[in-house]
């Protein structure tokens, strides 16, 4: 009989730490909906850009547009600027960003909320307060590569490659390389790093970043300097050595 009843006992217990646990699950998952349903957090980035070195021939700030990338989700914010530059980018969800402007020129100044941040990665949060100041300069130089080390019958191919964060145009310039001479004009001033290759291999270069990773230490570094003519000795880059680099960038992956 005592037995029975603690049997019982225990039973009737077992139930209630069911019932406990069950109850407490739901709780928890009830919250969890709730938190899910809550909107994420944004913020509404309102922004200046300005122009300085301005030539009469520079576009107008009103036809350029602004752009913020997460390399993390992948998400682009873009907002047109204004004639005066002004520009708003709605409902920016926190997180770290890299700056993308689609014209050919050199950053000198990104600011938000009066603090510097750097254009290869910075970070926008629910706190973040004040505008985005980015100030660009227009001013240009040029380029004149002199090649060693290839053999006369080449068809070759010179590929500059942006290599300093403050550059605000990432893709490649690309110019055919004419009796061991070529020339780069209306560059942007700063840091680049030359591939000189045969014709046929140039778009993998230009289009292939962890290629051109792989072949820094054969590429040739200029540094191009405003309102100037700089001149660098560039150095061919044989098929033999972008093959063996493709290999393993290749492996890499």
């Amino acid at each position: 009989m005592i037995w029975r009843f603690h049997k019982s006992y225990v039973a009737i217990g077992l139930k209630w730490v069911a019932v406990r646990c069950l109850f407490l699950t739901w709780i928890v998952v009830a919250g969890t909906a709730i938190a899910l349903a809550q909107p994420a957090p944004t913020v509404n980035l309102k922004g200046l850009l300005t122009l300085i070195d301005t030539m009469r021939d520079t576009i107008p700030v009103s036809a350029l547009s602004v752009a913020i990338y997460s390399t993390t989700t992948l998400v682009t914010y873009r907002a047109q600027a204004d004639q005066d530059g002004q520009f708003e980018m709605k409902d920016v969800r926190p997180g770290h960003y890299r700056l993308e402007l689609g014209v050919p020129s050199r950053l000198k100044t990104l600011t938000i909320g009066g603090k510097a941040a750097s254009p290869a990665d910075f970070e926008i949060d629910p706190d973040t307060k004040g505008a985005m100041l980015i100030v660009l300069s227009m001013k240009v130089a040029s380029l004149t590569v002199k090649l060693e080390g290839a053999t006369n019958n080449s068809r070759l191919t010179a590929v500059l490659a942006p290599n300093d964060e403050f550059l605000t145009l990432r893709s490649q310039f690309t110019n055919p390389v004419d009796a061991g001479v070529t020339l780069f004009r209306f560059l942007p001033p700063g840091r680049y790093l030359l591939f000189v290759v045969d014709d046929d291999l140039s778009r993998d270069i230009g289009t292939d970043p962890k290629l051109r990773d792989a072949l820094k230490k054969q590429a040739t570094a200029a540094e191009v300097f405003a309102n100037e003519n700089t001149t660098v000795i560039g150095h061919y880059i044989s098929r033999q050595e972008i093959e063996h680099c493709k290999r393993q960038a290749g492996q890499s992956q």
